[in-house]
């Protein structure tokens, strides 16, 4: 039994293992190459036998050697080497079918070993990255709860906001109505004051009118009076234009 490259190749995933099947796989050739030999040998031999028979069945025949012998002869022998042919190809099967399953086993379990080795590297990394996964879960849910918050103070600023705004807005419309009422009194106090002093010059024009024309009076009288000095004294008469000229003040 002969093993062909083409349709023996391993496929292993492993570069390793498939190097070291590939070395496996030429140290099987070079056995078959070996035993190649012998079986050539006895290839030859087996000829060698066949023409032995051949000329002993000849010679049989010629010296009237009865058929069955010559028939049983031939059968036991052809079919005896066939055995022993059999058999030892059977034998070099059994021994490249061991030595393979011997290498493949060695094999399987190197890969067997490589394979638990990752998956426990990949069990160590699977619990590294369910950590993780945890931490992120947690950091998610402490950056929701912190948003929440932020929102919750936003929204109450907003409304103090609001609420300090309005307050301005009402004490500024308060303002204005009393700068408008203030400018309103102040335009009265100036209205009146205006008044005031209108009036105020027109009673001292008035005063002074009535000055000059109680000097012009006095000055009359001071005539009449010296015209008639000889009835009223100037001592009476002074207290008197004087009592006068208080009043008309």
């Amino acid at each position: 039994m002969i093993l062909h490259s083409a349709a023996y190749k391993p496929t292993l995933r492993n570069p390793k293992a498939g190097k070291k099947m590939s070395k496996h796989f030429a140290q099987m050739q070079a056995i078959q190459e070996q035993e190649k030999k012998p079986l050539n040998e006895r290839n030859q031999i087996h000829c060698q036998r066949y023409g032995a028979l051949e000329l002993a069945f000849r010679v049989n025949v010629n010296q009237g050697t009865s058929w069955a012998n010559i028939i049983t002869l031939c059968y036991c022998s052809k079919w005896y080497d066939r055995l022993e042919s059999f058999n030892n190809i059977f034998r070099c099967a059994d021994s490249l079918l061991a030595f393979t399953k011997v290498n493949s086993a060695k094999a399987i379990e190197k890969d067997l070993k490589v394979l638990k080795t990752k998956l426990s590297e990949e069990g160590v990394l699977d619990k590294s990255f369910e950590a993780k996964l945890l931490e992120r879960q947690r950091k998610d849910e402490l950056r929701k709860q912190l948003e929440k918050e932020r929102n919750f103070k936003c929204e109450e600023a907003a409304k103090e906001l609001n609420n300090v705004k309005l307050a301005v807005e009402s004490k500024r419309r308060e303002l204005e109505a009393r700068q408008r009422k203030v400018e309103a009194e102040a335009a009265e106090v100036d209205a009146t004051t205006l008044k005031v002093n209108s009036v105020k010059e027109s009673g001292a024009a008035k005063q002074q009118k009535l000055a000059r024309k109680g000097e012009e009076i006095v000055k009359e009288f001071h005539q009449y009076a010296n015209s008639i000095g000889v009835l009223l004294p100037r001592i009476q008469v002074e207290p008197e234009v004087d009592q006068d000229m208080g009043r008309s003040n």
